[in-house]
């Protein structure tokens, strides 16, 4: 979102994860937040806000939490942010061969 304080924006998922715990399909919703207004660190673009959102997604799914995980609010080593700005893991190199053997 754009525009609301941080604290508006985690009152309304939390909200959406109360009522998402009240159906009875599914165990519920994930919810992350992230926001400048929290302790993250620089962001110099879109992509990094949206890898903390997403970083507090999973960490929210990986904890079964019941409300929004907001990152940068769990102290100066906050694990959403450690996971956010990890760098990605290096990919096996992958080789294709139609139909030939090397």
């Amino acid at each position: 979102m754009t525009g609301p304080p941080a604290d508006d924006v985690v009152k309304a998922a939390d909200e959406l994860c109360r009522r998402a715990g009240e159906l009875e399909l599914g165990e519920g919703v994930a919810c992350g937040v992230a926001s400048t207004d929290d302790p993250i660190g620089p962001v110099h673009d879109a992509r990094r806000l949206f890898r903390l959102a997403d970083a507090a997604q999973y960490r929210a799914k990986a904890l079964g939490a019941d409300r929004p995980v907001v990152a940068g609010r769990e102290g100066p080593d906050d694990p959403v942010v450690r996971l956010a700005d990890e760098p990605p893991p290096e990919r096996a190199e992958r080789r294709r061969f139609r139909g030939r053997l090397p």
